[in-house]
């Protein structure tokens, strides 16, 4: 993993914390500096077992036992302690990583808000994004909600890292990709880090 040098800045490093204190939510674009473009390719082939429950959610996963060596180095990168310190270092949380997830969303894929969508704790999500390019009317946004109102819509950006502290009442939902999506790929690692006391 090469983080983009201009996030290891002391300077850069205090403006996101502040930023992070304020809004409780960072999103860093261009964060890697490796050539990510023919990984992306090979992971939206790789990303193919269907999860499916009409009521709740549709999207593919990489299974753990398919997994080939580039891509449990590159999901281990982002459970890694250098990892880990960089995020710790910005949010000024303890950090340590609880689960992981390599998805894909496509043409009719979705996320529905439900009662699985509660979580018992609080945590840090963290999303690193390798999506094409969508265009705002194909759905595939990402929408942060309580049960009052929306705060927080995320779209698809490539090389671009987010990470959100998301305390138990905070749920979210993956917008229906519809026809205008076709031929294009959401490709996320999710993942969430439990906030240490």
């Amino acid at each position: 993993m090469k983080i983009n040098q201009m996030y290891q800045s002391e300077k850069i490093k205090e403006e996101m914390r502040e930023h992070f204190e304020e809004n409780g939510f960072l999103q860093l674009h261009s964060f890697l500096s490796n050539s990510l473009e023919e990984f992306q390719k090979e992971l939206v082939n790789k990303i193919n077992s269907h999860k499916y429950q009409p009521n709740s959610h549709s999207y593919y996963e990489n299974e753990k036992s398919t997994q080939d060596t580039n891509t449990l180095l590159f999901i281990e990168d982002f459970k890694s302690t250098t990892f880990t310190s960089f995020l710790e270092e910005v949010t000024g949380f303890s950090l340590t990583p609880h689960k992981s997830a390599l998805r894909k969303y496509s043409h009719k894929n979705y996320s529905l808000l439900n009662d699985e969508n509660v979580e018992e704790e609080d945590f840090l999500e963290v999303i690193f994004d390798l999506s094409d390019e969508f265009d705002e009317d194909a759905g595939g946004y990402l929408a942060y909600t309580t049960q009052r109102e929306e705060i927080l819509y995320l779209e698809p950006s490539f090389n671009t890292l987010t990470f959100l502290f998301k305390p138990k009442e905070l749920m979210s939902y993956l917008k229906y990709i519809n026809n205008k999506g076709k031929n294009k790929n959401i490709v996320r690692l999710e993942l969430t880090f439990k906030i240490i006391e």
